[in-house]
């Protein structure tokens, strides 16, 4: 009878008995797999991987000339087999690069790409080779740090965050400024000009303009506003210009070889299309990207205002625009070269006037509650535009005023300038 007095006290034991046994159980499977592999492996024995040489930290390579490749070179004990797959930072996982050398794609974009790769084998623990900056370089251009000094035109200001009350009041504006709402914004970074043609074509490699010469007198013909795009050409460029500084792509779609496969390169993404599209339509902002984008509407408003609640940020007095925009009554039918008028009291330039600037928000009636970061709604038709431009009556430049655009619409009045999370 005493031998069954510990029977109890066993079946208590059996529930940390049996998650040890199927525990050995996988090990023991994965070494049974690594045996077959690999007969030499003893029992017991899980392979360690080493890289033992690699390539170098940073690589330059020239636009339109692209030629060179990058390596790993690793080593494992018991002589398993290793298996290779290399990534871009920017692009994610680059299907069928599963060899320890890697020739870097000649169709790459000027600008910054970060590759690493990834070696596995059969029971050992995965290890990743040191990250390679690949800098794709414009021909005779002087490059510090990565960015080219010579193409590299743009300045941003920052632009505090805060609350205020978007739209117009009641009895004044246009009936898609009302109800006036309560809006919070974070920090930003705003640019403090429009973007000009010369930066545009120097990213793009084109300029679609429809004022590409014969510009005002005393004025410079490169550093007048880019227009003549479209709202998915906008997108475009914010991703292929985040590229120069190595900054988190702002926008991802799904490619064109693959619906179902999201990616933030623009090159995946097909040429940009001259009708409603309901792909580039899905395009969404990657959470935690640091790249150039364009404002929201809230954000765009709030910097035009800076921080008064008057029509204009100067006051209420229509004479006094002229001081600030180039608009129907003194523009003569042109663009004319940035920052050529008064800034507001952020240091912003052409916020009224000259082209009307590209929002990343469908249009929609304001939903009128207090709202932290509004981003617009999910989906629409039409893009918001706001500013006016070179031929838009003082009225139409206000900070409230709102009209709108279809994405895929060229117009020489239609332009942008660009914003950027504060980290």
């Amino acid at each position: 009878m005493k031998k069954w007095f510990l029977l109890p006290y066993l079946i208590t034991l059996l529930p940390l008995f049996f998650p040890a046994c199927m525990l050995w159980g996988d090990y023991e499977s994965i070494r049974e797999e690594l045996r077959k592999k690999n007969p030499k492996v003893p029992t017991g024995v899980f392979p360690v991987i080493n890289i033992v040489d690699q390539s170098t930290s940073t690589i330059y390579v020239t636009f339109e000339e692209i030629d060179g490749f990058l390596f790993v070179n690793a080593e494992i004990t018991h002589g398993a087999e290793l298996n290779y797959q290399w990534y871009c930072s920017n692009f994610n996982k680059l299907e069928g690069i599963t060899e320890d050398l890697f020739y870097i794609p000649k169709n790459l974009e000027i600008g910054m790409y970060f590759y690493f790769c990834e070696i596995s084998a059969v029971g050992a623990v995965s290890v990743k080779s040191n990250v390679v900056t690949v800098i794709v370089c414009c021909n005779d251009h002087f490059y510090e740090n990565g960015i080219c000094n010579t193409c590299y035109d743009i300045e941003m200001i920052l632009i505090p965050g805060g609350t205020f009350n978007m739209g117009s009041p009641t009895g004044a504006g246009n009936e898609n400024e009302h109800p006036q709402w309560q809006v919070s914004l974070s920090d930003f970074y705003m640019s403090k000009f429009l973007v000009t043609q010369e930066l545009y074509e120097n990213v793009m490699r084109e300029n679609p303009s429809y004022f590409p010469s014969d510009p005002a007198n005393g004025e410079v013909q490169s550093k007048r506003p880019a227009e003549g795009l479209s709202w998915y050409e906008a997108i475009v460029f914010c991703n292929r210009f985040s590229l120069r500084e190595g900054l988190y792509l702002a926008y991802e779609i799904p490619t064109l070889a693959d619906k179902t496969i999201w990616s933030t390169d623009p090159s995946t993404w097909g040429a940009a299309p001259y009708y409603w599209d309901e792909r580039w339509d899905s395009v969404r902002i990657v959470q935690g990207s640091t790249g150039y984008r364009l404002p929201t509407e809230a954000q765009w408003e709030f910097a035009s205002r800076a921080g008064t609640a008057s029509s204009w940020h100067f006051g209420n007095n229509e004479i006094e625009i002229g001081n600030y925009a180039w608009y129907t009554a003194n523009s003569e039918n042109i663009t004319h070269q940035v920052g050529t008028k008064q800034p507001n009291q952020l240091g912003l330039y052409d916020m009224y006037g000259n082209v009307l600037e590209l929002c990343w928000d469908w249009f929609e009636f304001y939903p009128g509650i207090i709202t932290l970061d509004p981003m617009g709604p999910n989906s629409g038709n039409i893009r918001i535009r706001r500013g006016g431009g070179w031929n838009s009556a003082a009225a139409d430049t206000r900070s409230a005023y709102r009209t709108n655009t279809v994405p895929y619409m060229r117009n020489g009045s239609t332009g942008f300038r660009l914003v950027r999370p504060l980290s």
